[in-house]
């Protein structure tokens, strides 16, 4: 069982110092009592030869047993004044034992050869239960244990073989020599059980710490559950009641004017609800560990040109100046989604809480690294605030004042996503007077491939007129939103909740499609890989589109299918359609030019 444990659990470095720690106190706990029974034993010893051997001989030894002692008295002086030790205190602790070994063993070979047979009998007696009661004092340390042992013994056996009785001297040699083995294994098993009970005991602390850590995070999940629950059963809430108001605001509106003014809201509150939920889903995706950013060289001016072409209207709406400017052949190391999904963050903050003046975003370099710099004229951070307002679910007194939707997460995202691309991000901010971010990263060099930052689909991009799609989705709602929208764009839909039901309604003998569009979670099965999986085998060539909630890694998702994540924009639903077809064209277009028959 104890070996079970020892396997289970990894013993660090740490446990070995505890062990000697541990060992080298008992050893001193342990020898000041053991000097009180030495000095009884030698009382007993020197009743029993000093009348044969003289006065001054047995006084000569217990000097030099004396000696002995004090030797390993300072010894452990010297190791309990000590905090700390090391191998070297536990040298010095076989040394005295081989110098106190010689002394203990030394009355043999001084008195028995004085001594009548029944004397040598009771002092070889003594000197053996002496060195048996050393496996209390040293047994932890079996290899001193052992040196003091064999000294003993073997002088033990001198004695005997000195006083010439050769029949006796030789079986008590052999029987010394069997007692040293047995002591010598008993105290190695002693020395084995105690190791393994030390770090039996640092391992149950170190279970018994994680335990404890696990109960913590556990708790600190379940706050950070609740503060999430309260955050979003408001904050969640609110735009969504404003959008059942707005739809009930449409139906009674009887102008062109009244009706598109209305939309307009109807589709700015749909981006907030769209952005509350993407913010939860960033913020999930980073507490579970899943986001891997994939370090790149991108270039920062494309960055920037892309959320300036994609904030201006939503500015010009609110009349804000927008200012975006970049030196040029920045380069920096960095995921190019992670950067735009943590700079866009920044920049809606900015647009989101300044009711007037300006929103100014800069960008510039050093050697070593690159700047990106968001500045405002908003409602600003209080000093209080700005130490919290990079916590998730947190939202400053002035935002929640504000009126402006939000759960407290643009900021904790953004810089969440920062650090994992090994970068800082900074924040000043005054109240009022406005707030500066600024987001550093390393420079690279300028000189080889950029990735090139997705760029936002144009309202002028021409509709998909005479396109044929196929739709799979399980959910009937958003199937029919979806179908509404693509019959508005000129396209020819075929949707189904299923492959099966998909498969009925798709004849054969009819053209092929030009898309699919799939969920990826079906209910029933099979998902959307395997939907455009089999499609493929009718249509081998047939271009695809997988759309779902959950974050899936390039991995899983084959080059030749796009995949779009919940909640997708129409605009951007719009661009992936038609890059998606172009291609698809463009690869027909090849098919043709590359199977047609050599002239000649």
């Amino acid at each position: 069982m104890v070996q079970e444990i020892l396997r289970r659990v990894h013993i660090p470095a740490v446990a070995q110092e505890r062990l000697r720690e541990t060992r080298l106190r008992m050893f001193i706990v342990q020898s000041r009592m053991g000097t009180t029974s030495a000095a009884l034993a030698a009382t007993f010893l020197g009743l029993l030869v000093a009348p044969s051997v003289g006065v001054g001989r047995f006084a000569l030894w217990l000097m030099l047993l004396g000696v002995g002692f004090a030797v390993r008295g300072w010894v452990v002086r010297r190791l309990a004044r000590r905090d700390t030790h090391n191998e070297r205190d536990e040298r010095w602790v076989t040394y005295s034992t081989v110098a106190l070994a010689l002394v203990v063993g030394m009355p043999a070979p001084m008195f028995m050869p004085q001594l009548d047979a029944e004397l040598r009998a009771l002092c070889t007696t003594v000197q053996v239960c002496w060195v048996v009661a050393g496996a209390l004092i040293l047994g932890l340390y079996w290899r001193a244990y052992q040196a003091y042992v064999g000294i003993s013994f073997s002088l033990i056996a001198a004695g005997w073989i000195l006083s010439a009785h050769w029949e006796i001297a030789l079986p008590m040699t052999l029987l010394l020599l069997a007692a040293s083995m047995v002591l010598v294994r008993f105290a190695q098993r002693l020395a084995t059980m105690f190791e393994e009970s030390v770090k039996i005991r640092y391992a149950n602390e170190v279970l018994v710490g994680e335990l404890t850590q696990a109960l913590q995070d556990t708790e600190q999940a379940q706050q950070a559950r609740s503060r999430f629950l309260a955050a979003a059963s408001h904050d969640l809430l609110q735009p969504v009641h404003a959008l059942m108001l707005l739809v009930g605001v449409l139906k009674d509106q009887r102008t062109p004017e009244a009706v598109e003014q209305t939309t307009r809201r109807l589709e700015t509150t749909a981006g907030t609800v769209a952005a509350m939920f993407r913010g939860l889903f960033d913020q999930a995706r980073l507490d579970a560990g899943a986001v891997a950013p994939q370090l790149t060289r991108v270039g920062v001016s494309a960055l920037l040109r892309s959320i300036e072409d994609s904030n201006a209207p939503r500015c010009a709406a609110k009349g804000l100046a927008l200012q975006v400017s970049c030196e040029p052949h920045l380069v920096v190391w960095a995921d190019a989604g992670l950067l735009d999904r943590a700079v866009r963050n920044l920049v809606d903050n900015a647009i989101k809480y300044t009711p007037q003046g300006e929103v100014e975003v800069r960008a510039w370099g050093d050697e070593q690294r690159v700047h990106i710099l968001v500045r405002d004229t908003g409602i600003g951070i209080s000093q209080a605030d700005q130490k919290l307002v990079c916590d998730p679910f947190f939202r400053g007194q002035e935002a929640k004042r504000s009126g402006v939707d939000g759960v407290g997460l643009g900021l904790a995202v953004a810089q969440q996503m920062v650090g994992l691309m090994d970068g800082t991000l900074a924040l000043t901010s005054s109240c009022p007077g406005g707030t500066r971010i600024t987001v550093s990263l390393q420079r690279a060099l300028d000189g080889a491939l950029v990735a090139e930052v997705p760029q936002p689909a144009s309202p002028e991009q021409p509709a998909l007129t005479g396109r044929r799609l196929l739709v799979v989705e399980d959910d009937v709602k958003v199937r029919e939103a979806l179908v509404l929208w693509l019959k508005g764009q000129g396209c020819q839909v075929c949707d189904a909740g299923c492959l099966a039901d998909l498969l009925a309604r798709c004849d054969p003998a009819h053209q092929a499609p030009d898309l699919v569009l799939s969920d990826q979670r079906l209910e029933p099965g099979p998902d959307g890989l395997t939907v455009i999986a089999r499609l493929r085998e009718r249509w081998p060539d047939l271009p695809a589109v997988l759309v779902s909630g959950e974050s899936l890694s390039a991995e899983e998702v084959p080059e030749d299918v796009f995949f779009l994540q919940k909640p997708v924009s129409t605009p951007a639903l719009l661009m992936v359609l038609k890059t998606m077809l172009d291609k698809g064209e463009e690869d027909e277009r090849s098919d043709r030019i590359g199977g047609a028959p050599s002239p000649g």
